[in-house]
């Protein structure tokens, strides 16, 4: 679900996430606390925008300006709506979770309009859309710079403290200039707009956008967030996705228990899973070789690493298979390369298509870790085997196909693809775990519908 199931940020961590996020919000501004996560990590030594490159250090105090200085989309007429759908972050298979609720939205007289980063590639979602980047005018970059100026004695004090060094310097100037321009741009889109509420995933990577919501409802205006959940977590992560959120709306009612089990959580609302119900069952398996595929997730590198070798290596000659490979979109590449190094993964193995769904629906068993997809291919008619690592469990995993061995794990998917009766017995069980995972997904876009329009009368 997000970043925050980063296992490795635990691992290395001796403070722990919430304390790290609430010394930020005794000694630091608001924005600090806004991008806790990501100044969590690269206190860690990751760096949360990418590898820092040698050109970024000279160029890094210009960042802002650069940012500014690109050019603008023209925006479209009339952009007033009622519903501000932010569709950040930005990820093709997100919107299957977002654009059943705007249609609804839609449908109902009520007027909609998307926000998506400025180079998204959008699809026509039937309701106008708004590039971010439209809003960076000469206004947005007044404000940022104010901020900038404010800010800038606390960035430094931050970078001591943490004994940065000049990677983790241009990584944490390079991260406050994003979030600045974001949080300037967000707020002047909310100024134009006037939405009486905000939909949106999370802001965990993106907090500029929480920021622009502070800034904008600081001059007076409210308007209700209310934040869809995106995949399954769990009480035991160190942190929640929904930081900012007036009302959350869940899958199922465990999620509702997992949620209540954190120290801070926000009001929340069951309602399924709307992008399931959009999605067709997998086709009937046909003649000639049974695909498995592979999903990488945002766990581990080094959990997700040897899971994919164990994979590989199970699944290797097995009789009448081909292996499809698909790495998480916020997955590392150092993952895989172990694995292209031995041989055991090559190109033609990789599943590069734009829909993960439709790779799922063509499988015949899907082999991964915690990831999100696996009961998600349950729900669709795939089985799911989980590869067990020894290390901490998920709750969706008790009842889900797993395997620790390469041994194991190849008889558990050979029994699948083979045995008619096992793979009744496995789906039956797993589809219990996809049902308190997802609740029932078929009202789930007008029940979200329902609770954004009656948490925006509330005001």
């Amino acid at each position: 679900m997000g970043i925050p199931t980063d296992r490795t940020d635990r691992s290395q961590d001796q403070e722990g996430f919430p304390a790290f996020r609430d010394r930020l919000a005794a000694a630091y501004p608001t924005a600090f606390t806004r991008m806790a996560w990501q100044l969590y990590r690269l206190t860690r030594g990751d760096s949360p925008l990418g590898k820092v490159r040698e050109r970024h250090k000279a160029l890094a105090p210009l960042t802002l300006e650069y940012l500014f200085a690109r050019r603008r989309p023209p925006l479209p007429p009339s952009p007033r709506a009622d519903v501000l759908v932010t569709l950040f972050p930005w990820r093709p298979d997100y919107l299957g979770l977002l654009a059943p609720v705007a249609a609804v939205l839609a449908r109902r007289g009520t007027a909609v309009a998307a926000l998506v980063p400025t180079e998204a590639d959008a699809p026509d979602l039937g309701v106008p859309t708004l590039r971010l980047g439209s809003y960076a005018g000469p206004g947005a970059y007044a404000f940022a710079r104010r901020r900038r100026a404010a800010l800038a004695g606390h960035v430094r004090r931050f970078a001591a403290e943490h004994a940065l060094d000049a990677a983790g310097r241009t990584a944490l100037t390079l991260l406050a200039h994003n979030y600045l321009w974001q949080e300037a741009a967000t707020r002047a889109a909310l100024a134009d707009v006037r939405p009486r509420a905000v939909l949106g995933l999370h802001f965990m990577t993106e907090a500029g956008l929480r920021g622009g919501v502070d800034q904008f409802r600081s001059a007076g205006a409210r308007p209700p967030v209310v934040l869809l959940q995106h995949g399954l977590f769990s009480g035991d992560w160190p942190t929640h996705d929904f930081h900012g959120a007036d009302l959350v709306l869940l899958w199922g009612e465990t999620s509702r228990a997992e949620l209540a089990r954190f120290p801070d959580p926000p009001p929340a609302v069951v309602v399924g899973n709307p992008r399931l119900a959009a999605l067709g069952a997998a086709a009937p398996a046909s003649e000639g070789a049974s695909t498995v595929l592979v999903a990488g997730t945002n766990a581990d590198p080094d959990t997700g690493r040897r899971a994919l070798v164990t994979a590989l290596e199970a699944l290797r000659d097995l009789p009448g298979v081909r292996v499809r490979v698909r790495p998480h979109p916020r997955e590392p590449r150092s993952v895989y390369a172990e694995a292209e190094a031995t041989g055991l993964l090559t190109p033609d193995m990789m599943d590069t298509s734009p829909d993960p769904y439709a790779s799922v629906r063509a499988a015949s068993v899907v082999v991964g870790t915690a990831s999100t997809l696996l009961p998600e291919a349950v729900a669709l008619g795939v089985p799911a085997v989980q590869v067990v690592d020894g290390e901490e469990q998920v709750w969706w995993a008790d009842g889900m196909a797993a395997a620790s061995s390469t041994a194991d794990l190849r008889s558990v998917v050979r029994r699948l693809l083979e045995d008619d009766a096992y793979r009744a017995e496995v789906m039956a069980r797993e589809s219990a775990t996809a049902r308190a995972a997802f609740g029932d997904p078929g009202r789930a876009a007008e029940l979200a519908a329902e609770a954004v329009l009656a948490r925006m009368e509330e005001g």
